[in-house]
């Protein structure tokens, strides 16, 4: 099946659709939907916090499974405030977050400062100059002051160390974006060097609004173990795949963007594809960059002006395969992965299973009691399987994040099988075509598609 495009892609076209669909560069998407009410909560902390006048931490943690959309969540909040002199959106990633020197550095990034600005008010503080103000006072010629490294190492919290040195303007609010925040240590010998326990509050008078993104459901704990002097306005969101409305929202979006040049002859086309691939993604956005990834790489017809449906499906099935390889790699999850597919073919219509029966069945194929708690924790940590959120590790049930990897975990993780399970009667012609389009209550275009009855 092909549908035809308003005009043939160019090459820039073409290199725009790839480059779109790469998930692994990890840039602000073009076309975001949904997710309104974590959006809507991390603004109204920003708002209180500039209206309130005092120094505050909120703390707003989203989780959800890998792939689910959360790194795109946070480069669309920053790319929000972009433009607002008096939010200054600060992204981390959370394998930084007990080494204050990158925390520093990350600020004065943020706030269009060279990494070697505190170096140079060091030295001009040292020459008794003092256009960057030292904790309010001028400081005379001769006086000994330590460097910015000095005192990080020397264990002089961050707000202070960037006080010294930085000027910063009255009001401004930092809005804090972790990226994976699960790597947060609980370390006690360290606290006073954990940007958690620092950032709450600083002789700046700066307003902090923390914005943690997290991937395990003890995150929101772990913020409470590390030391937090003042109990900080805590929200947690819990992300699930796109609802179908938003599903399809973002391959719309994406076939409108004027970047692409996808404008398609018949609105009627337009919205079948993008009902299409909204359903065979399963609504995570992931798996939506995998079929739009096909767009760009495998469907274009010689002409430019076609595209190959089957061809988009065919690589977004394939590329769906790899994610699901590419979790169990990172989890080296050892014979309790061979618990997990002798689990799944045995009993296939359940859609989630008791992490007590999996760890004692890896036991019975040979690891050690402890290795299998070891590889359920990896697996959970991975997103090779989920868990309901607010449980104990290795308590409760356990299911598959995404349904596409349970089908591979049907098959025992057989690519070929995989495939044609994932492609089952999708690939027939006469299934393709059978789309209905109907107006919805709001006077929108949606539409019904039923290809795996």
């Amino acid at each position: 099946m092909r549908i035809n495009l308003a005009r043939s892609l160019t090459p820039d076209n073409q290199a725009a659709l790839y480059h779109f669909s790469r998930t692994e560069d990890r840039e602000p998407p073009l076309v975001f939907v949904g997710r309104d009410e974590p959006i809507e909560d991390i603004e109204y902390a920003l708002r209180r916090s500039r209206e309130s006048g005092t120094t505050l931490s909120n703390i707003k943690i989203v989780q959800g499974a890998p792939g689910t959309g959360k790194t795109s969540l946070l480069h669309h909040i920053a790319g929000r405030y972009e433009d607002e002199p008096t939010v200054v959106p600060v992204p981390f990633s959370g394998d930084v977050l007990t080494n204050p020197i990158a925390v520093v550095s990350g600020f004065l990034s943020a706030c269009g400062l060279s990494a070697n600005a505190l170096s140079r008010a060091f030295s001009e503080k040292k020459e008794g100059r003092h256009g960057l103000r030292w904790l309010g006072m001028s400081v005379e010629r001769g006086t000994t002051i330590q460097s910015p490294l000095e005192q990080l190492n020397n264990g002089v919290p961050i707000w202070d160390v960037l006080d010294d040195f930085v000027e910063i303007p009255t009001g401004t609010v930092f809005l804090l974006l972790i990226d994976e925040a699960q790597r947060i240590e609980r370390d006690s010998g360290s606290e006073k060097n954990l940007v958690a326990t620092q950032l709450h509050d600083g002789n700046t008078g700066a307003l902090v609004v923390v914005s943690v993104f997290a991937g395990l459901s003890d995150t929101a704990s772990q913020l409470a173990h590390v030391g937090i002097s003042r109990p900080p306005e805590t929200s947690v969101h819990h992300l699930d795949h796109l609802s179908p409305l938003e599903a399809e929202e973002v391959v719309a979006g994406f076939l409108d963007h004027e970047d692409f040049g996808l404008s398609l002859v018949a609105r009627e086309d337009r919205d079948r594809l993008a009902q299409l691939l909204a359903q065979v993604s399963e609504g995570y956005p992931r798996h939506l960059h995998s079929y739009l990834r096909g767009i760009a790489k495998e469907c274009v017809a010689d002409n430019g002006a076609q595209i190959d449906v089957e061809k988009v499906l065919a690589h977004g099935h394939s590329m769906r395969i790899h994610f699901c390889e590419t979790r169990l790699r990172m989890a080296n999850l050892g014979d309790y992965q061979r618990a997990l597919f002798n689990f799944v073919r045995d009993n296939p219509d359940r859609s989630s299973m008791s992490a007590h029966d999996l760890i004692d069945l890896a036991v019975t194929l040979g690891m050690s009691r402890a290795d299998a708690n070891r590889a359920h924790a990896y697996a959970i940590h991975c997103g090779v399987l989920d868990m309901k959120p607010n449980i104990a590790l290795n308590e409760g049930a356990v299911h598959f994040p995404i349904p596409s990897f349970h089908t591979y975990m049907q098959t025992g993780g057989d690519r070929a099988k995989s495939l044609a399970a994932l492609t089952e009667s999708v690939s027939r012609m006469d299934a393709l075509t059978r789309v209905s389009i109907r107006l919805s209550n709001h006077n929108r275009h949606s539409a019904s598609v039923s290809f795996f009855g």
